[in-house]
């Protein structure tokens, strides 16, 4: 009831702000042309059905949501970041206040593509959000609004489409397409069921690399992870709180004692068999972060996520660790949450997790 109460509180704010805040609006009849230019509430990190309606700052002073609604005549859809004030929704949903909360757009983007869609919605620091966007030329990238002076800078000038990213203190790090073209003549025979139905011309599931930006120098540092595909879920990218390594996903490459071992990392047959590894972000060092089957590899539904417990310690979901202890290399029959060391490598189960059934 309390998440349905703030939309109403913010789609009716918004939409008092985009007519000009004339509460007495003319009668007219609800067509298709008004059904389309109606502005729609989205969550904000993909625009899906669901999640979050709202991103907070770090501080919680204030928030992002986004919007949506189409233009027929020019036909696009134009697209909409807005900042609230935390208090000024907190005092007017406490009847403390008689206006309505003011919001302030950040960003407004006329898409003509779902290509073109704003993704990757987040905060950098209290003050600026970061998002992926088309630039001029059609090519998804890495975009910073600052939320006090409505200045967009675009932050990556990758010549291949942006899939993720994530924000430390001086670096960007960042998946984006392989720039290796597909063959032009695609052979039916040998194919995987997901490339037969999805095909290598998307490039939405081209194969990713990931790559380090300084935004001091503007350098672009290659890491050793191979490119891979990954599915959109397995595009998250976890910082260290010293910003000097990151927890992602990749393919596992270290597979010569498994039946499926596949020497093109990129293959479709990889698609699930996704670890967790550490990279080095002043070098480009990537290593899994134990030895142990790990992400998709130890065959668990819990979603794969990682959290930093200090610079050196992270908690990862899904190892097949065995919960009494014992040599890393044993498996487990269920997949367990576990804390790593990831300079000495040492591993502490924490918690049975419900395996795929």
């Amino acid at each position: 009831m309390a998440r349905s109460a703030a939309a109403i509180v913010i789609l009716t704010a918004l939409v008092e702000q985009a007519s000009g805040g004339n509460d007495t609006l003319a009668r007219v009849p609800f067509d298709v042309e008004a059904a389309i230019s109606l502005e729609r509430l989205l969550t904000v990190e993909e625009g899906q059905r669901t999640g979050s309606w709202v991103l907070w700052s770090a501080d919680r002073s204030q928030f992002v949501v986004r919007t949506r609604r189409g233009d027929l005549a020019r036909n696009v859809n134009i697209e909409s970041l807005w900042v609230l004030d935390t208090a000024d929704v907190v005092r007017y949903l406490d009847a403390a206040a008689t206006g309505k909360p003011k919001p302030r757009a950040v960003i407004e983007r006329a898409v003509s593509v779902d290509w073109g869609l704003l993704s990757g919605v987040q905060w950098i620091g209290d003050s600026e959000i970061g998002f992926i966007s088309a630039d001029e030329t059609g090519r998804r990238q890495v975009f910073r609004a600052d939320t006090r002076t409505g200045l967009v800078s675009q932050l990556t000038q990758s010549p291949t489409d942006v899939a993720s990213f994530a924000v430390t203190a001086d670096r960007l790090v960042y998946f984006a397409s392989s720039p290796v073209p597909a063959d032009l003549v695609v052979p039916v025979v040998d194919q995987s069921l997901l490339q037969l139905q999805r095909w290598d011309k998307d490039p939405r599931l081209a194969p990713l690399e990931l790559r380090v930006l300084s935004l001091v120098s503007q350098g672009t540092i290659e890491t050793d992870l191979p490119p891979a595909r990954l599915l959109p879920v397995h595009r998250k990218i976890w910082p260290s709180p010293d910003g000097l390594q990151a927890i992602v996903l990749g393919p596992d490459v270290d597979a010569s004692q498994r039946a499926t071992a596949q020497v093109n990392t990129a293959s479709w047959n990889l698609l699930d068999r996704i670890r967790f590894y550490v990279v080095d972000l002043s070098t480009g060092a990537a290593r899994p972060l134990l030895d142990a089957p790990s992400g998709w590899l130890a065959r668990g539904c819990t979603p794969l996520e990682a959290s930093w417990r200090s610079e050196q310690s992270v908690i990862i979901s899904n190892t097949l660790l065995p919960i009494e202890g014992g040599a890393v290399q044993a498996s487990a029959p269920f997949p367990v949450a576990t804390e790593v060391d990831v300079t000495t490598g040492a591993v502490v189960p924490i918690v049975e997790l419900p395996p795929c059934l």
